[in-house]
């Protein structure tokens, strides 16, 4: 028998509800102008690369070797003690990682605090689970942190989960130890769950160490903790995240992931093995990506200072988040710097509503080469009669 009808089949409304990938408005951009020959540098996508010291012959790793030579590093380095075997998770990338905490904790209905701007996945998760993602503003005036007496005043209506990213993704703001009591305090009376994203906290640029929430035993009792290996690192296809927490809560999510197959498998655990030799060699190399991060920063910050450029002084990781001038929109400046000079930035609006009018730069080249692309960004920045005028000079 011959059928005639077709069958349509359409996305569910929480897929079509999903906000666009990130930098999507500007990817076909992108693909057009490499066709025309156009060379791009991309300061958009975090993706710095500092390569190992030394490529030491180890042998392929497990998953437990890895993890118990990082629970070595936290006890080194933050005198923290966690047992690897039972409070560490390895999964492969920080979405593995978010997507088995949604999956765990977010019910339909459940209210999540999401911070904004912020990193877009945590609202795609929040809504594929069928939650309810609440945006947190934060503000420039607050050092781009939730405003916790605000924070108070939702809890009473009872929200599960509290995204928090230190160093924030995309200003760089930190969390102190005294946020970090705060929060503990509150969670505690709410009742909230805490998941905290550290994934640049080990690699930070500036002199002052961002602490970690699992640097206290009483705050992993609200929360759980990530760490992105690939952008703590500074080695962008090591797609390897960390979920650090109390065994109450690390145990349904490694049972979820061995359900679904989120576990790292061996190609992936072979390529970290170098990383995780010792916990001296992993400290050496992290040592070496904050010194070759903060001569990065270092560039793009003598390049806005020295041509007045407004943006925000937190360095905690690689990237600057930049004010543009009144009543530009991110968008339409990112599209015009990637059209005529041939750089992709990020739009604040990529972080949430709260971003407009901001971008982020990302220290994704070498400091020679991020010299010459900072000078041609700065003179896209500047008004056209400021040019002229310099011109006549």
């Amino acid at each position: 028998m011959k059928i005639t009808k077709r069958v349509v089949v359409s996305a569910v409304e929480r897929i079509q509800q999903l906000p666009a990938p990130f930098l999507s408005e500007l990817q076909g951009l992108c693909k057009t102008l490499e066709r025309r020959g156009k060379e791009i540098v991309d300061l958009g996508k975090y993706a710095i690369h500092v390569p190992l010291a030394a490529q030491t012959s180890v042998s392929p790793s497990d998953g437990t070797a890895i993890a118990t030579t990082f629970a070595d590093y936290l006890a080194r380095e933050y005198q923290i003690d966690i047992d690897p075997t039972q409070e560490i998770l390895l999964v492969p990338g920080i979405r593995a990682a978010l997507l088995l905490t949604a999956a765990n904790f977010v019910d339909a209905g459940t209210t999540c605090l999401l911070p904004d701007p912020g990193y877009d996945a945590y609202r795609k998760l929040v809504l594929l689970f069928e939650g309810k993602p609440r945006s947190c503003p934060i503000y420039q005036r607050n050092d781009y942190l939730p405003n916790l007496d605000q924070f108070d005043r939702i809890a009473s209506r009872s929200p599960r989960l509290l995204f928090l990213t230190s160093p924030h993704n995309p200003t760089g703001a930190v969390c102190d130890e005294n946020f970090y009591s705060h929060l503990q305090r509150l969670a505690a009376e709410a009742n909230s769950l805490v998941v905290a994203d550290s994934s640049y906290a080990l690699s930070y640029s500036g002199n002052f160490r961002p602490p970690l929430f699992c640097q206290s035993r009483k705050r992993l009792r609200l929360g759980i903790e990530v760490f992105s290996f690939s952008t703590n690192l500074a080695a962008p296809q090591l797609k390897l995240t960390a979920i650090v927490g109390r065994k109450r809560m690390i145990d349904p999510l490694a049972t979820l992931a061995r359900s679904l197959g989120l576990l790292p498998g061996g190609p992936l655990l072979t390529y970290a093995a170098p990383y995780f030799a010792s916990a001296k060699l992993l400290a050496d190399h992290i040592a070496r990506c904050r010194e070759e991060i903060g001569l990065r920063m270092n560039v793009i910050v003598a390049a806005l200072q020295s041509a007045g450029i407004e943006f925000y002084p937190a360095f905690g990781a690689g990237f600057v988040w930049v004010k543009l001038r009144r009543g530009r929109l991110s968008v339409s400046f990112a599209r015009g710097l990637l059209r005529h000079r041939g750089i992709l930035v990020a739009p604040g609006t990529a972080f949430g509503e709260e971003g407009d009018g901001w971008i982020r730069i990302a220290a994704n080249v070498e400091s020679d080469r991020l010299r010459e692309v900072m000078t041609a960004l700065v003179r896209a920045y500047q008004p056209i009669k400021s040019r002229l005028h310099r011109r006549t000079d």
